[in-house]
């Protein structure tokens, strides 16, 4: 009895469609765009559509829009409620307006907001 050859048939697989990266937005801003009176101890909040950590080049500052100056900070990330919180190293001046900004090249995000803090 001769054996045949057993010729494997190949079996098409679906090609799986590309990995696509969750769309990075800011979905909320504490204190909110244009507030003003705000607390000079205040802690900013940004709050994300989605985890922030793929976009390696993600950077958020905050200026004093008299001065033009950086304002030092802390900033911390909450990956539950997908939050920044910012932390001013110092407290901010009285009666002045600051930017908090959020950028990303690679995420094509650049946002911003302002507030005014009070005398208090």
């Amino acid at each position: 009895m001769a054996s045949a050859d057993v010729v494997p048939t190949p079996v098409a697989y679906p090609t799986p469609p590309p990995f696509a990266l969750p769309v990075l937005r800011i979905t909320k801003v504490t204190p909110g765009g244009g507030s003003g009176s705000i607390w000079r101890s205040v802690q900013p909040r940004v709050t994300f559509s989605a985890q922030p950590g793929y976009s390696r080049d993600l950077t958020i500052t905050l200026t004093d829009t008299a001065t033009g100056r950086l304002v030092p900070i802390r900033k911390t990330y909450c990956s539950l409620t997908l939050t920044m919180t910012i932390y001013p190293v110092s407290r901010l001046a009285a009666n002045r307006a600051y930017r908090i900004s959020v950028t990303s090249p690679s995420a094509h995000l650049n946002f911003r907001a302002t507030f005014r803090t009070g005398s208090r």
